[in-house]
């Protein structure tokens, strides 16, 4: 009886497993479709959200592109403000180490400085030549432009200059202004302190 109850009790196991595996094949199926619609809605739901982040992007860039390449504009004039700055400076240290004037003379169609021994224009010293960003340049017409040239007129040197004292002061009765611009009009000033030959960047 035992084993006619177990061999029952299997025989109804394993018809109530078989009868049961439809149901859960069937279950398979309806997972497997339910899941493949629940993906679809996902992957549409990613979609979406790419097209904001794109168009975010897109948004933040047409912001920060103009500002960026305004800023680089403006690098460029400080670059040339400062080179104007160190070609100043290094000028009036020559002038004031070796005892004697010395001119930082302004060569406006080239774009560049250069310190000569006053009176002598004929050679630049040595590594004392600057050159101005091919973006910038010296804007004499500029009406704030104030560097003196006492060489007679028709000279083939009659370069703007600021001489230098051994003593560090400017050879002038006024204190100089020296005027670049960029290619966008935007424009600098460096003011040379008639009596300390200090620049300062305006």
């Amino acid at each position: 009886m035992l084993c006619e109850l177990k061999r029952k009790n299997g025989e109804q196991q394993t018809l109530r497993v078989l009868s049961i595996l439809p149901s859960t094949l069937s279950l398979g199926t309806k997972g497997r479709m339910r899941s493949t619609a629940e993906g679809r809605h996902n992957a549409a739901f990613t979609l979406i959200e790419l097209v904001i982040v794109l168009a975010i992007m897109g948004l933040v860039a047409a912001i920060t592109v103009p500002a960026f390449v305004g800023m680089m504009r403006g690098r460029h004039l400080i670059s040339a403000a400062n080179v104007i700055h160190a070609s100043i400076n290094g000028a009036k240290n020559i002038a004031v180490t070796r005892r004697r004037p010395y001119a930082l003379v302004f060569d406006i169609s080239e774009g560049k400085t250069g310190v000569y021994e006053d009176g002598d224009t004929s050679n630049p010293l040595q590594g004392r030549e600057s050159f101005l960003p091919q973006t910038v340049s010296f804007d004499t017409a500029d009406p704030d432009w104030n560097v003196s040239n006492d060489k007679p007129e028709g000279s083939p040197d009659t370069y703007p200059e600021i001489v230098f004292r051994p003593d560090g002061s400017l050879d002038s009765s006024t204190s100089p202004v020296i005027v670049i611009v960029d290619r966008q009009g935007e424009h600098m000033y460096i003011r040379v302190v008639r009596n300390t030959g200090q620049p300062i960047i305006e």
